[in-house]
């Protein structure tokens, strides 16, 4: 699990002059995605998560989660406080209890990664070999771009479009996106 810390610019990367304190064998404050620190059930519902994989901070404090084996970015609208906290939306899904992969507007497939800019949610959706932008993060929130494919709802892919495996906004107004297996990174936007 990547760490993400929202208190400096809306890519989540922190002011230059918030230094981050943390020590050598430090507890955890909380968990998210189990009941206890002790927990270890790969579930899904809207208080678990079976293989989490990036989390992005807004700038106005939603979480946003990428869960690779449940096809999904769950969504807190707040930094959760207590352990096992409820996620309040899932994109990807209509239910948050549904597991399956899609190719739809509405549905993912694997997603690798994830970040948040301006209310927009980027995930690199590594199944799909596609990068999505939503601009809702409301449960099965239709996005509103797919860059890889030809439509929202394509596939295969591009010849020259692989999986996902990333996507950073930190330099807006480009978005640069990992391909797996090309060794390279594909840069979209003003440069």
């Amino acid at each position: 699990l990547q760490m993400a810390c929202g208190d400096g610019d809306s890519s989540g990367t922190p002011a230059a002059s918030t230094p981050l304190v943390f020590t050598t064998g430090q507890a955890a404050s909380l968990v998210i995605g189990q009941t206890s620190m002790t927990a270890n059930t790969s579930n899904v519902s809207s208080t678990t998560m079976n293989v989490p994989g990036r989390v992005a901070v807004s700038s106005g404090g939603a979480v946003s989660v990428s869960e690779r084996n449940n096809s999904r970015v769950i969504v807190f609208n707040a930094v959760p406080t207590a352990n096992g906290a409820t996620a309040d939306s899932v994109i990807g899904h209509a239910a948050f209890t549904d597991p399956s992969t899609g190719t739809s507007s509405t549905t993912l497939s694997n997603p690798n990664d994830v970040a948040n800019y301006g209310g927009q949610v980027f995930i690199a959706d590594w199944g799909n070999h596609r990068v999505t932008i939503n601009n809702s993060t409301a449960t099965n929130a239709v996005a509103a771009v797919a860059i890889g494919q030809t439509t929202r709802r394509s596939r295969p892919p591009q010849p020259w479009w692989r999986p996902a495996l990333g996507v950073l906004l930190r330099h807006w107004p480009l978005m640069f996106a990992a391909m797996a297996g090309l060794g390279l990174l594909l840069a979209f936007g003003q440069v």
